[in-house]
């Protein structure tokens, strides 16, 4: 436990990873009592556990970025965890590409071969194609990381598409953690409002995209001025 011994052990209630939104709130009950002794040792942990778990690929990041969202302001959050979590893709990208590229391959020949000829697809848009990837549920979070600089993803494409991308649902989760008293399920959580957002944002990521290959559609289409007159003959 966190070396603080100000309060009775009767108040030391559960600090652990919590696997539920009812265990959430007996951490975030937890960490409050931790929080008035010592707070920044709460928030070294809190930012330690979080890029441990995205480092070695262990779910439950979602759940530090909630008990996050209740323990402090929403905005001074948001951007601690938008830094963090851009951070944490960014070590476990580095990882994949130094020390697990060849077990990867192993592991998941098909699924990375497929990765791969779908980024071909759109090399010319990659930071669209990962802001995309990020707001979208189509590959996990984890594979995205892993899989991205084995497929040969730049890694500075990566890093900007990463930045933006990750933050729509990072704010819907800190913006949870405000509440977090009244959520009871996942259902909470992604509700249709929360989804349509993401979808908004999906759609953003996209549109410049397809505006291009709109306007270079309606190019090739268009008849060219200095293009060879007819002649007619009587």
């Amino acid at each position: 436990m966190l070396p603080c011994s100000s309060f009775a052990d009767d108040e030391q209630l559960l600090l652990k990873l919590p696997t539920n939104f009812q265990e959430a709130q007996v951490v975030k009950a937890t960490l409050l009592l931790y929080k008035k002794t010592c707070s920044g040792l709460v928030v070294a942990l809190l930012i330690s556990l979080y890029l441990f778990l995205q480092v070695f690929m262990i779910p439950g990041a979602m759940f530090i970025n909630v008990l996050a969202g209740s323990l402090y302001g929403l905005w001074a959050t948001f951007c601690v965890i938008a830094c963090v979590s851009t951070l944490g893709a960014c070590l476990n990208y580095w990882l994949a590409r130094l020390l697990v590229r060849e077990v990867l391959l192993g592991l998941f020949p098909g699924r990375m071969d497929a990765f791969g000829k779908t980024l071909l697809k759109h090399k010319q848009h990659l930071v669209n194609y990962m802001i995309f990837l990020r707001v979208t549920p189509f590959l996990p979070s984890w594979f995205i990381n892993t899989a991205s600089p084995v497929v040969g993803f730049p890694f500075r494409e990566y890093i900007a598409g990463t930045a933006v991308g990750l933050q729509p649902l990072n704010f819907i989760l800190v913006q949870a953690g405000q509440t977090l008293g009244q959520l009871n399920g996942y259902r909470d959580l992604y509700s249709l409002k929360n989804i349509a957002k993401l979808g908004v944002c999906a759609v953003l990521a996209v549109s410049p995209v397809l505006y291009q290959r709109l306007c270079a559609s309606t190019t090739k289409r268009r008849p060219s001025l200095n293009g060879p007159r007819r002649t007619i003959s009587f």
